[in-house]
């Protein structure tokens, strides 16, 4: 009996690792991925810094748990030579943007929303088409129905916020996603679960295994730490699968098929992937299911022309 809950504890804590396996370089130890980012100062004197490049129809990128706008490396050139504007955003407590910690942690991914809609109004942005990956999918979903006039069309990356935990569940997963859980990952951990994002890792990525050990002796890891254990109370605070009948804008969602983080298959086992896009399927009024094959959690980066294909078609649908 000891031992099945020693096992089962341990479970827990792979399944929070892999819901932050990326990294992200606070202000004073940058990784170099060849862009300059800019700032913005937003109300509450939030400072927020995202890639703007490219002319055209504006598509807005926000990052998962623990990731940054580099995580559409892969896929901003292409956007760009299709005729877009891309703004790849940094969400509070990534990159350089500031730190931003709700009073209550399951408030996180509601500022997150208000912070991205901000900025949004700050560039004076029209007819965006939103995209979102895991975390920042969930986001751009609390976005969506709030119904901006701003908003076209969505698109969601492996999401979270499709896939319910029970009350019991998400105890458990914030009892274990504490600052202190991410902080202790040593090296060989950091590199296994970046390996499990990607179905086929590509040699591109090996810098996120780079940057995510670069981060320990930074000053800003503290502040990221927390931030990562706020994204996980904020996902499981801001439930949004019983309201997607009331999103109105066209909406696409891609899985990978290989996807290893969504469903969460230890805690729900039986679950498998189709489980998860019926959910978007059946509720969201207007949607397309695009799975890319040979893909895990991080589709964008290992499948960036399928990826790109998929959603410059349904732009222009």
């Amino acid at each position: 009996k000891g031992g099945g809950r020693m096992k089962h504890v341990t479970s827990i804590a792979f399944v929070l690792m892999l819901m932050a396996v990326h990294a992200s370089a606070q202000t004073n130890c940058s990784f170099a991925w060849g862009w300059t980012m800019q700032t913005a100062q937003l109300k509450d004197n939030i400072s927020l810094n995202y890639y703007d490049t490219g002319k055209g129809q504006p598509i807005v990128l926000l990052h998962g748990l623990g990731g940054h706008a580099a995580h559409w490396l892969q896929n901003i050139d292409g956007l760009v030579k299709a005729g877009h504007r891309v703004i790849a955003i940094n969400l509070p407590g990534y990159g350089s943007s500031q730190p931003m910690l709700a009073n209550d942690a399951a408030q996180q991914l509601h500022n997150y929303a208000s912070v991205v809609q901000a900025l949004v109004e700050n560039l004076r942005l029209k007819k965006v088409i939103l995209a979102g990956h895991s975390m920042g999918g969930q986001t751009a979903m609390l976005i969506a129905l709030q119904q901006p006039k701003w908003l076209e069309k969505l698109v969601l990356a492996a999401p979270a916020g499709l896939e319910t935990f029970t009350a019991q569940e998400a105890a458990l997963l914030k009892q274990y996603a504490t600052p202190a859980f991410f902080k202790q990952q040593d090296s060989a951990t950091i590199a296994r679960n970046v390996k499990t994002s990607f179905y086929n890792m590509p040699a591109s990525a090996a810098a996120l295994i780079q940057e995510r050990n670069s981060m320990k002796s930074c000053a800003g890891f503290d502040d990221y730490c927390k931030t990562v254990s706020a994204g996980v109370a904020g996902m499981l605070g801001a439930p949004v699968a019983d309201q997607l009948s009331q999103i109105r804008v066209p909406v696409l969602v891609l899985f990978g098929k290989q996807d290893a983080s969504i469903p969460n298959k230890l805690l729900h086992p039986q679950l498998q992937h189709a489980d998860v896009m019926n959910v978007a399927l059946k509720n969201i009024p207007t949607v397309t299911a695009v799975w890319l094959e040979e893909a895990g959690h991080m589709l964008q980066w290992e499948k960036p022309a399928d990826f790109n294909n998929a959603l410059l078609h349904f732009i222009r649908q």
